[in-house]
């Protein structure tokens, strides 16, 4: 019928006027366009006919944002193109079926499209999308098995055709075959200034100064992560300046819930000894050479320089002038993390770091063997005595570091002895003239006491 006919002459000629003309509106999205022509200029200067794209980069930093920018910039001239968002969720849900079908219902433009295998096995069909010209994006890809779903293969797409898949794994890229790969870039100063400037105060720069000191408060820990200054901003935004200050403070030992979420998932996806290794990293080697960290986490789990490059696939550190890096609100995590195990009870926790929880638990003897590891800061805390059976209790303890600690931390009754399973040892000022004659140190790798008063530190081997 001529009905049915025009609504299908109307229906293509109003896709190719909206392909002819599409544009990516980068209108308030700071630090955006910098990006989206870095990329750019990579596939002008290095690939100019570029398959595929990776865009990789830890929770929050605006990978799908650049995404979409580059996709509604190049899809001009494509026959058909989609944006497959939230894959990873789709998934987890038990519905990546479903946006498979609407996937290809789409490129194909067949509303009565039906593929009821697990594959798309069709020669018919892998025919019809090797003939088809597209762009497409997958965002927040987890698995490359996700990908190989989704097209059955990374041949099976016409000349022409582009796939830029968004990850927080580099693995899956490069499993993938995806040699061009942009890591995403933290917002420098004056970015993070302007997009927090515009959720919390509406304007694009600070207006006074204590709009000015809210921000370098929170750019001092959200540290250039985009989500992070957008979901502070708009919690700050129209409330008074006492709240305003009040809350940013409390963010920094409480982590924003959503952000939290965002960023967990990353950790929830490793390995059990990676989820332990991540957790000494934020709570103790931050900053530490990297040989040296591989070296004692290697001592604790094995294959340790395996697991570190995989905790750096998945953008939970990184490593630069080979230190190990870790994202403050990463770090924030782990802290959280770990404070969660028992909120209450100090010695129940796998870690103590912060100087006074640390303190308590070694004045009171009340260590136990949930204790991996206890670093003391003593710069702003008066002397500490210990009794002779502090270390008894905590059987586990794999690392132990007593900084800014000379002639403040006193052995008075001595010490009868170490925990058996210590891997690293670090003691400024240690007040004795000899380790405990009870200590093993058959698993020890690193040893530290400078300015300490040892004369002999074992007999024999």
């Amino acid at each position: 019928p001529d009905s049915i006919l025009v609504d299908k002459i109307v229906k293509d000629i109003v896709n190719k006027l909206n392909c002819g003309t599409s544009s990516a509106n980068l209108e308030g999205l700071v630090g955006i366009e910098r990006r989206m022509q870095k990329v750019l200029s990579l596939f002008q200067d290095e690939i100019p006919d570029f398959p595929k794209l990776g865009i990789w980069g830890m929770g929050g930093t605006g990978k799908t944002t650049l995404a979409e920018a580059i996709f509604h910039h190049v899809l001009n001239g494509f026959q058909s193109y989609f944006f497959l968002a939230n894959v990873r969720e789709y998934e987890e849900r038990g519905k990546l079926f479903k946006l498979r079908q609407k996937f290809l219902s789409a490129i194909l433009e067949d509303e009565n499209l039906c593929i009821s295998t697990s594959r798309i096995g069709s020669g018919f069909l892998k025919n019809r999308l090797s003939r088809k010209n597209i762009l497409v994006v997958c965002d927040d890809v987890s698995k490359l098995s996700q990908l190989e779903f989704l097209f059955g293969g990374n041949n099976r797409l016409g000349p022409g055709s582009r796939v830029i898949v968004t990850t927080r794994d580099k693995q899956v890229l490069i499993q993938y075959g995806i040699d061009l790969i942009y890591e995403m870039e933290e917002l420098d100063e004056d970015e993070s200034i302007q997009l927090f400037s515009q959720h919390a105060f509406k304007s694009n720069n600070p207006m006074d100064y204590h709009q000015l000191k809210l921000s370098q408060m929170v750019l001092s820990f959200a540290n250039g992560n985009p989500l992070a200054i957008k979901v502070i901003g708009s919690s700050l935004c129209g409330k008074t300046k006492s709240y305003q200050e009040s809350e940013v403070k409390k963010l920094k030992q409480v982590p924003n819930p959503h952000i939290k979420k965002l960023l967990k998932w990353s950790f929830d996806g490793l390995e059990c000894e990676e989820k332990e290794m991540f957790l000494d990293i934020a709570c103790f080697f931050k900053g530490k050479d990297r040989d040296i960290v591989t070296w004692i986490m290697d001592s604790c789990y094995g294959f340790a320089y395996s697991r570190i490059e995989n905790l750096i696939d998945k953008s939970l550190i990184s490593v630069s002038q080979n230190q190990i890096a870790i994202h403050d609100l990463l770090q924030q995590m782990g802290w959280n993390i770990v404070c969660n195990e028992s909120p209450l009870m100090l010695e129940k926790r796998s870690r103590l770091w912060i100087p006074e929880d640390s303190y308590d638990v070694l004045t009171k003897n009340n260590g136990t063997e949930m204790l991996r590891g206890i670093v003391l800061d003593m710069s702003k805390l008066e002397k500490l005595e210990l009794e002779p059976i502090a270390f008894m209790k905590m059987q586990k303890l794999r690392f132990l570091k007593f900084y800014h600690s000379c002639g403040k931390i006193l052995l008075f009754k001595g010490l009868l002895s170490f925990p058996n399973e210590l891997r690293y040892l670090y003691w400024e000022g240690y007040p004795l003239r000899s380790l405990p004659t009870k200590f093993d140190l058959r698993y020890l790798v690193e040893l530290d006491m400078r300015y300490s008063n040892v004369k002999q530190l074992w007999e024999g081997k």
